[in-house]
């Protein structure tokens, strides 16, 4: 698995140097990292490994009181663990300081108003995990449009998309290696660790149509005085922070 990891990994270096776009750079990260994942299948397939109550949790799970955790998210611990190897070469987590133990993550949430019950949902719902107590240290919550008046939290999570009841969420299995895939790439990249805004940076694209209304899809209108995590931001947590 380290052999295959190298090998991508110098593919992607040598090709993200040929190319001066943006977005073609993104995309290819994203198709390198796409194939290493399957390549990876081929060696070690976690799935099969993977404890069975799983499938049939909600997640994060132990789940949150107040927004805070109660405990160490039991997924997040088990694929630290599958990629312990992949993480130690860049960095001993036990040795982790206050800068750079957390790592946010984007991805596609479910939402209800407790008051009005409108329900919607969201590509950019956002979570924040502290990898070194291996928890989900906070959920990033929307306000309904039509009351405003409160932060709702995104549902539950599935772990996979072949739950019954799956609702079209990002299922929490990508959720947590995205955030583990990050997190060494934070380790393995010489940006300032010291931004608050590097790690969100990292999960978004320069889309000029990134406030378009796409219908029943999560893609948009993306209002960011209803976004909890652009007011924390103080800016757009869909643009990337431009450097002074």
């Amino acid at each position: 698995m380290r052999i295959m990891r190298r090998m991508f990994r110098a593919i992607f270096t040598t090709a993200s140097g040929l190319t001066q776009d943006k977005g073609a750079t993104v995309q290819l990260e994203e198709m390198i990292r796409n194939i290493l994942l399957v390549n990876m299948g081929d060696f070690e397939d976690y799935e099969e490994n993977v404890p069975d109550h799983f499938h049939n949790s909600k997640w994060p799970n132990p789940r949150q009181r107040n927004n805070r955790p109660t405990g160490k998210d039991e997924a997040l611990v088990w694929f630290m663990d599958f990629y312990q190897e992949d993480i130690a070469e860049q960095v001993d987590v036990r040795r982790l300081n206050k800068r750079n133990r957390f790592v946010r993550v984007k991805v596609r949430g479910k939402f209800r108003c407790h008051q009005c019950g409108k329900g919607w949902k969201s590509n950019m719902a956002w979570l924040s995990f502290d990898i070194k107590t291996q928890e989900v240290s906070r959920m990033y919550g929307q306000k309904c449009s039509n009351c405003k008046d409160f932060y709702s939290k995104p549902f539950p999570f599935f772990y996979s998309e072949h739950h019954w009841k799956f609702d079209g969420t990002t299922p929490w299995r990508d959720v947590v290696t995205k955030a583990i895939d990050f997190f060494v790439k934070k380790q393995s990249h010489s940006y300032d660790l010291n931004d608050q805004g590097d790690d969100v940076a990292r999960d978004v694209e320069d889309d000029e149509n990134w406030n378009t209304v796409i219908e029943d899809t999560g893609d948009g209108p993306h209002d960011t005085e209803l976004c909890q995590m652009c007011q924390f931001l103080k800016r757009p947590c869909v643009r990337r922070r431009r450097n002074n």
